[in-house]
């Protein structure tokens, strides 16, 4: 279970962002957690976002909502939702 206040955090360091100075892709925290979870098929990750709920970061989410179940980030990879991960809101 990874526990994240997504208040604390700027959506580029949540979703990630590219670096100006050597062109490169840094994910954030989120699409990182996101990431590891996908490679590993036995693990259960569960995603904690403990915090009020935000426009500011949950329009990064509509994928993850909708039908697709997929994360799709700014450089354009898109992550489906592994078997057996969650992601929980606080309301």
């Amino acid at each position: 279970t990874m526990y994240m206040n997504p208040l604390v955090l700027t959506p580029e360091l949540m979703f990630g962002f590219f670096d100006t100075k050597n062109g490169e892709w840094n994910d954030g925290a989120f699409s990182a957690i996101w990431r590891k979870s996908m490679r590993n098929k036995n693990m259960h990750t569960w995603i904690v976002m403990d915090g009020p709920i935000n426009t500011r970061w949950m329009e990064h989410l509509n994928t993850v909502l909708d039908e697709t179940k997929m994360l799709t980030i700014a450089n354009g990879d898109r992550m489906p939702l592994a078997e057996g991960n969650k992601v929980i809101f606080e309301v």
